[in-house]
């Protein structure tokens, strides 16, 4: 039975218009929402790898200053830009014990 030629005999097509949803699990633009970084990686730093040993097994730096602490002597300069040795202080090393 053909029933084309009648209006309202068969269901128009609905059309299905997409509204915008809203994304209901994002809360980004909430403050205080997201966990904060407590440690940031060093700017120079690679990075971790657990197969490089070098921290431990490279050279360490080894000073090349010579200061005896029981008499110390320092280079400075004076009001001059002069270089002058600073040695002994007064009063910087203890009397010596009475026989």
């Amino acid at each position: 039975m053909d029933v084309n030629d009648i209006d309202g005999a068969r269901p128009t097509k609905v059309k299905i218009i997409e509204k915008a949803k809203r994304e209901t699990m994002k809360i980004d633009d909430i403050d205080g929402s997201n966990s904060r970084v407590l440690r940031k990686p060093r700017a120079r730093s690679p990075g971790y790898n657990n197969y490089d040993y070098s921290d431990i097994t490279k050279a360490q730096f080894v000073s090349q200053r010579v200061v005896n602490p029981l008499s110390p002597s320092y280079k400075a300069r004076d009001e001059n830009n002069n270089l002058i040795d600073i040695g002994d202080v007064d009063g910087s090393r203890p009397t010596i014990l009475p026989k």
